[in-house]
C-alpha cells in the first residue's frame, strides 16, 4: 500500500473523485445519531443512577478516516484487500440493506462466521444502523447455536457458507422469523451477502476510549493481527483499531498456526494483538520463533484465562515488554483491571515480580473493591468478592431480571471472583464462586455438561469441574456415579457429550465413583471435588 493505492478491494476501479463522492454523505443516509451497541441493550452502562447516554456511534470512526485517509489499509485477510474508502462504502451498503429487510432501531443482528472481512463489516454495518450485534462462537454445536438465535430473538442471522447445513436445521426449529444472510447463498431462502453489499452500494451517494488510553494507544500508523476469534476479545481490539485508523489483519488461513502468525506479524509489520494465554505458550513453543523478526509487535494483549508466571517470564524474555494483561467479563467488557507493559518486570523487586501474580489496577473509570458476605468492603490484604462499578457495566441481563438483581446490588456488580487487593491497589484472583471453567481462554459451564451427561440412561448423577491443564490452564472433568446394574466408559460419556456440545465443551477425562460427595442439605460438594487437584498449586483458577 507503500503506492497510495486503494488495494484489491471490490471498488479498486473508482477514480478519487468517485471516491469522494459516495463517502460525503453517510450521516444523512445511515448513521443519523444511531448509536451502535453490543447484544441488545444489555451493556449500556447506568452507572450511580445516572443514565448515560450512548452518543458515539464506533461506526463514525470508520467515516471518519474514509475522508482523511481513504487510500489506507483498513482490513486484510489473505489475498484480499480493502482501504478504508472501500470499506466505508461496503459497510454503508450493508447497514441500508439490513434496514431495507425491516430492521428497526434495537433489533439483533447474529453473527455466526469465523475471523473474516465480512465479520468486522456486519459488526460496523449494525453499529451504522442502530442495530445489536449477537456475536456467536463459531465452534458451538448447532443446538447451541440455535438457542442463540431464539433467546435473542435476532431478525436476521448473517452466516458463512460453512454453516448454511446448521442454519437450514436451525431454521426448521425456530419459532422466530429471522432473514438469512450467508455469505455465499445457495439456498432459495438465503439472502447472499455480497449481492446485498452490490446492490445497496449503487444507491449509496456518500458512503472505545478508555480502552486506548490505558491498554492499547496507538494511533493510525498500526496494524492489529486477529488471530483469535473476532466473537470475543480481538473483535473489541478491532473496533479500537478502527477508531484509530490503525489496519486490522484477520490470520489467513484462520487455523492457528505459529509459523503463520510469524510469518503475518513480519509481514505486515504488526504492532498489536489479542490472544489467549495458551495460544501465547504455543508460540513461545514453536521452534519457528527464532526465524522471524517480531521486533514490530509492541502490545500483546492477554486475557480471558490466568497465565503462570513462568509463562509470563518466558514471553517477556522471547518478546520484549510487550505484554499487557486484562481482566473483565461479559458483563463488564474489556475490562474491570489491567496489568500495564511497563509492570510485566521479571528481574525486578519481591514486589513488582509478585505483581505479576495479579490481575493489575482499576482501569480509567472504573471502581474495584472487595467486599464481605454482607457487601462491606474489606481491609487491603483480606480476601472477599471482587465487585466493579463504571461506565463499562451492564444494565443488566437480557430479559432475565433476576439474575440482573442477583449481580446487581447496591449499584456494584458482583463478579463471582475471590481475591484480594494489596496495599497498592493491585488486584489477586484466587477463586471463582460460580463453577464456571476457562479452558484455553474459552468460558465453559458445567451445568451445560452435566445436564448433557445426565441424560445417559446409566448415569445416576454428576458433577463438572475444572482441573489443571499445563497447556490449557484448565481442562474438563466428569466425575460421574452410575446407577446399580449399570456399566458406561469414559467413551460412552464423552460420545454423549459430542452429540450435543461443542467439541471443546467435552470432558477431556472421566472419574467414575460409588457417590459424589454431598452437604447436609443434599447439595453436591464441588469444592471438595475440585480441591484435591489444585491443593498442590498456589491458586485455584
Amino acid at each position: 500500500m507503500a503506492d497510495g493505492s486503494r488495494g484489491d478491494g471490490p471498488h479498486a476501479g473508482l477514480d478519487a473523485g468517485q471516491f469522494a463522492r459516495r463517502v460525503t454523505n453517510v450521516a444523512d443516509r445511515v448513521a443519523r445519531g444511531v448509536a451502535g451497541v453490543w447484544y441488545a441493550d444489555v451493556f449500556r452502562p447506568n452507572w450511580r443512577g445516572m443514565s448515560i447516554a450512548v452518543a458515539l456511534n464506533i461506526g463514525t470512526y470508520l467515516t471518519r478516516f474514509a475522508e482523511q485517509v481513504p487510500a489506507r489499509l483498513a482490513v486484510a485477510c489473505g489475498d484480499y484487500r480493502a482501504t478504508y474508502a472501500e470499506e466505508e462504502l461496503r459497510v454503508n451498503a450493508l447497514a441500508l440493506a439490513l434496514k431495507s429487510l425491516g430492521t428497526e432501531k434495537g433489533d439483533r443482528v447474529a453473527i455466526l462466521q469465523w475471523n473474516c472481512p465480512q465479520f468486522l463489516e456486519t459488526m460496523l454495518a449494525c453499529f451504522k444502523a442502530g442495530l445489536c450485534v449477537v456475536p456467536i462462537n463459531a465452534r458451538l454445536h448447532p443446538e447451541e447455536v440455535r438457542y442463540h438465535v431464539q433467546d435473542s430473538e435476532a431478525a436476521v442471522v448473517v452466516y458463512g457458507h460453512e454453516f448454511g447445513a446448521d442454519v437450514a436445521q436451525i431454521r426448521e426449529t425456530l419459532t422466530t422469523t429471522p432473514k438469512f444472510i450467508s455469505l455465499r447463498a445457495a439456498a432459495a431462502w438465503e439472502l447472499d451477502f455480497e449481492r446485498l453489499v452490490q446492490e445497496h452500494a449503487t444507491t449509496v451517494d456518500h458512503a472505545v476510549t478508555g480502552y486506548l488510553a490505558d491498554v492499547l494507544p496507538i494511533d493510525c500508523e498500526d496494524a492489529a493481527l486477529h488471530a483469535a476469534p473476532l466473537s470475543h476479545g480481538s473483535g473489541f481490539q478491532a473496533l479500537a483499531n478502527v477508531a484509530r485508523g490503525a489496519a486490522n489483519v484477520i490470520l489467513f488461513p484462520r487455523q492457528f498456526e505459529p509459523p503463520n502468525v510469524f510469518e503475518t506479524i513480519a509481514r505486515y509489520r504488526i504492532t498489536n494483538l489479542f490472544l489467549a494465554p495458551t495460544m501465547i505458550k504455543l508460540l513461545l513453543n514453536a521452534p519457528e520463533i527464532e526465524r522471524y523478526d517480531l521486533s514490530s509487535l509492541r502490545y500483546l494483549v492477554y486475557g480471558g484465562a490466568p497465565m503462570y508466571v513462568d509463562d509470563l517470564k518466558a514471553a517477556v524474555a522471547r518478546l520484549g515488554q510487550v505484554l499487557v494483561q486484562i481482566f473483565g467479563q461479559g458483563e463488564t467488557p474489556m475490562t474491570g483491571t489491567y496489568l500495564r507493559r511497563q509492570e510485566h518486570v521479571v528481574h525486578g523487586s519481591e514486589q513488582q515480580e509478585a505483581r505479576l501474580m495479579s490481575a493489575g489496577v482499576p482501569r480509567t473509570g472504573i471502581d474495584v473493591k472487595i467486599v464481605n458476605p454482607v457487601d462491606h468492603e474489606v481491609p487491603r490484604g483480606q480476601q472477599g468478592e471482587l465487585v466493579v462499578r463504571g461506565r463499562t457495566v451492564m444494565s443488566g441481563y437480557w430479559r432475565q431480571p433476576e439474575a440482573t438483581a442477583d449481580v446487581l446490588r447496591n449499584g456494584w456488580l458482583h463478579t463471582g471472583d475471590v481475591g484480594y487487593m494489596d496495599t497498592g491497589g493491585y488486584v489477586f484472583i484466587l477463586d471463582r464462586k460460580k463453577d464456571m471453567i476457562i479452558s484455553g481462554g474459552a468460558n465453559i459451564y458445567p451445568r451445560e455438561i452435566e445436564e448433557v451427561i445426565q441424560q445417559h440412561p446409566a448415569v445416576k448423577e454428576v458433577a463438572v469441574v475444572g482441573v489443571p491443564d499445563e497447556l490449557w490452564g484448565e481442562s474438563v472433568k466428569a466425575i460421574v456415579a452410575l446407577r446399580d446394574g449399570y456399566s458406561a466408559t469414559e467413551h460412552d460419556i464423552v460420545n454423549e457429550c459430542i452429540a450435543h456440545l461443542a467439541s471443546y465443551k467435552k470432558p477431556k477425562s472421566v472419574e467414575f465413583v460409588p457417590e459424589l460427595p454431598k452437604n447436609a442439605y443434599g447439595k453436591i460438594l464441588k469444592r471438595e471435588l475440585r480441591e484435591r487437584y489444585w491443593t498442590r498449586l498456589d491458586r485455584s483458577v
